[in-house]
């Protein structure tokens, strides 16, 4: 339904979120994403539309809790790589993927 195309925008911006995060870690990109957990694009859906939709629901908590790690293991990986270790930041891309699967997973339990 067009009720859920939010979630759908969501879960796209979400992903597209970890893959510049990534590719500023690796140097393809001069600036990293935004690292305000209220200002990137899920942040900003889960304050306004998402809240007001899916509140209640245990699935929507759990994504909040989520989101907020991957912010803080991304503000992390980024002062790494800010400060010569970028070998070690890259090596916790698995930390992020983790969480953005689980916020994914979290994502379509709304939907359903």
């Amino acid at each position: 339904s067009s009720l859920d195309l939010p979630v759908i925008f969501s879960s796209t911006s979400h992903r597209a979120w970890v893959s510049n995060l990534e590719k500023f870690l690796r140097q393809e990109k001069d600036s990293p994403p935004e690292m305000n957990v209220d200002r990137c694009r899920l942040g900003c859906w889960m304050n306004t539309e998402g809240q007001s939709r899916y509140g209640s629901d245990p699935a929507f908590a759990d994504i909040g809790r989520l989101h907020q790690k991957i912010h803080e293991i991304a503000r992390d990986l980024c002062e790494l790589a800010e400060g010569e270790s970028r070998g070690n930041a890259l090596a916790r891309m698995g930390e992020v993927y983790d969480l953005r699967d689980r916020i994914l997973n979290c994502l379509k339990t709304l939907l359903q």
